[in-house]
């Protein structure tokens, strides 16, 4: 069971490695470019906090111990909040806000699908023990 789940898991990012290599690199772009707009260190926070709620997840469902509440819900959140925030800090005014959101956070989701539906199995499973 722990070894399905471990390639489950190293699949998974495999295959959206892109997206979380991408998003990486833009919070540490954001970061150093922009240390004095409070709302692009958040967004980039946001996105580290998602991705690393999401290793937590995914080390503890393999390892088959539920976490609880917080952690999950706490994904959740940066995770949804960071893909509203991530469009306006990454290109700025030069398009419709709106436009900027649903394409880049939609080319985001395509990329990093298999960690997208992970995620949803993972918050199920770790929600169940709350």
């Amino acid at each position: 069971m722990r070894l399905r789940r471990l390639a489950t898991v190293l699949v998974c990012y495999l295959l959206s490695g892109g997206a979380l290599l991408a998003s990486l690199m833009l919070a540490a772009w954001l970061m150093a470019l922009s240390p004095r707009q409070p709302l692009a260190l958040i967004a980039s926070a946001l996105m580290l906090l998602a991705w690393g709620c999401h290793l937590a997840m995914s080390l503890n469902w393999v390892l088959d111990r539920r976490m609880g509440r917080r952690v999950p819900v706490a994904g959740t959140f940066a995770a949804l909040a960071a893909a509203m925030l991530w469009p306006w800090m990454a290109w700025g005014e030069r398009a419709h806000p709106l436009d900027n959101m649903l394409g880049f956070s939609g080319l985001g989701l395509a990329v990093a699908l298999p960690c997208v539906l992970l995620a949803i199995w993972l918050v199920r499973f770790h929600l169940a023990a709350a």
